[in-house]
């Protein structure tokens, strides 16, 4: 019996938004859904019903709702693409900045908040999970001293030997981190396109505070790496006060945290913790060759890798990779289409290198991509998956020819 739907308000307004573009502004739908680069999110969308279709596990209802969410996915990538053909580049980018940017502040206070009560903040009506119910299992870790900080000696007691890892009004630490970690670019980048408003430079060390508060490994490599694409490619005279803030903000706590980074492990040194953490991972990737071996063409149907996995070993988990998870779940059908996805955009980005717009849309897609060779959520979890394929649109939405004339014109 079906209990529940899954439904989420974005995908209400991405419906609404659709059928005005449609029926009001009078679109071609089949212009709308296959022009230009769409063409290529067109098959991967397929790919993966294809999968779905041939795999040799049931279509449940829940798999039918991920279905229909990829359906979603596609549309609001054509419809980032006809708002920067309709109004330009400039305008939806900086649109869409503000909103991650205030987004992300709001998250780093709601995290922050949950550190140091080592609890929720009340905010279950915005998603927040039971994180003081007694019996939730929470993602923490191990610290000495019961500290919260390195200035713990003198100041405040963490109440065990266990710290809760922040959620934010996510479903896990990592999703938090993740959005977080491409989240600072994005900033970098409103700071700059609004004419280097002092208020986002406030921002920073909060979004700061809050990765490092999710003690999460792969957001903060990919953080730093997305951030040398971000600074490389800009002018010195364009970045120098943002360079500055972001470094003194990034040692000031990381040494802060300093010893509840050093017993999690995996940053700066490699824990008994992290190894535990990263052994199922391994493993995971193992299972997935071995299941993409016996299933290469189509795979072994989307959402279908656990049930899979558990034939080779009970206790297999999810593999933490968007890239493994993909061509065991798609095959060689689906991975080629999603890699040439990933190309296109970045091909364009190379094309686009000396602007600050793109670079900064880059960077933040970069981060996502580095994310994803560590964990499976760009591709799997809601928000993520919206945020990824948004990137991948901006990237792709102007034609060389227009572009170089709009560029001409921003400059």
């Amino acid at each position: 019996t079906i209990k529940s739907l899954f439904f989420y308000v974005s995908d209400c307004l991405l419906l609404v938004f659709f059928f005005i573009t449609i029926f009001y502004y009078r679109e071609n739908l089949r212009r709308f859904l296959f022009k230009g680069e769409r063409k290529i999110l067109a098959f991967f969308v397929g790919s993966v019903f294809l999968s779905s279709f041939l795999s040799s596990y049931p279509l449940s209802y829940h798999r039918s709702l991920h279905l229909y969410n990829w359906v979603l996915v596609w549309i609001l990538y054509c419809l980032i693409q006809e708002a920067v053909h309709r109004y330009g580049i400039k305008p939806v980018v900086n649109l869409f900045f503000a909103v991650v940017f205030s987004l992300a502040v709001f998250e780093s206070a709601v995290a922050i908040s949950q550190y140091f009560i080592q609890g929720a903040v009340g905010l279950r009506f915005l998603g927040e999970g039971k994180l003081s119910h007694p019996g939730v299992f929470l993602a923490t870790i191990p610290v000495e001293h019961s500290s919260y900080t390195i200035f713990d000696y003198y100041l405040l007691k963490a109440p065990s030997n266990f710290l809760m890892r922040v959620y934010g009004t996510f479903g896990h630490p990592n999703e938090l981190s993740g959005f977080l970690a491409f989240s600072l670019p994005l900033s970098f980048g409103y700071y700059l396109l609004n004419g280097r408003k002092s208020y986002v430079l406030w921002g920073i060390p909060l979004l700061v505070s809050a990765l490092f508060l999710t003690f999460s490994r792969a957001a903060l490599i990919s953080l730093i790496l997305g951030s040398i694409i971000f600074f490389l490619f800009l002018r010195k005279n364009q970045i120098q006060k943002l360079l500055a803030v972001f470094a003194l903000v990034f040692v000031v706590v990381f040494v802060t945290f300093l010893p509840q980074i050093t017993s999690r492990g995996g940053v700066v040194n490699y824990t008994e913790f992290a190894k535990q953490s990263d052994a199922p991972r391994l493993q995971s990737l193992s299972i997935s060759w071995e299941l993409f071996k016996q299933n290469y063409l189509f795979g072994v149907g989307n959402k279908c890798y656990m049930k899979a996995s558990r034939t080779i070993d009970p206790k297999a988990i999810k593999v933490h990779n968007i890239y493994a998870l993909t061509a065991v779940e798609l095959g060689l059908v689906g991975f080629s289409v999603f890699a040439l996805l990933i190309f296109s955009a970045l091909k364009e980005a190379y094309f686009r290198r000396d602007d600050m717009i793109y670079v900064t849309i880059t960077s933040a897609f970069a981060t996502i991509l580095i994310v994803g060779l560590f964990d499976n959520y760009p591709v799997t979890f809601h928000l993520e998956k919206y945020f990824f394929f948004i990137l991948a649109a901006l990237l792709t939405s102007e034609k060389r020819e227009s572009f170089k004339e709009a560029r001409a014109l921003r400059v």
